[in-house]
């Protein structure tokens, strides 16, 4: 999303403290284009052959620091996982796997 100029650098930052509450707040263009910028990209990484994974972030800083950050105001589970959805390419996905040790899928 920064990117994409929905986002600065210090609104990531502020996020990952703590100090803004979900990133819907502070994105350009709201909800309704943010989703629709995340179903286009979706798109765009199917047809690339892209490998679809989940990640989970946590609050940067002291205290407590397994506060899962959240996304949308809403919280729901649909948006949340498109929010935190990214993509990798195969050959990537395939190399860090193997660096792990782990069989190839």
């Amino acid at each position: 999303m920064m990117q994409l100029q929905r986002l600065t650098p210090k609104q990531i930052e502020d996020w990952r403290f703590g100090r803004i509450t979900c990133l819907e707040r502070v994105t350009v263009g709201g909800l309704g284009a943010v989703n629709r910028i995340l179903r286009l990209m979706g798109f765009h990484a199917h047809d690339r052959n892209l490998i679809p994974s989940q990640i989970v972030y946590r609050k940067w800083g002291k205290g407590k620091k397994r506060i899962t950050l959240r996304f949308p105001a809403s919280g729901e589970p649909k948006l949340e996982a498109a929010w935190s959805r990214r993509y990798t390419c195969r050959k990537l996905h395939a190399d860090a796997v193997t660096a792990k040790g782990m069989s190839k899928p």
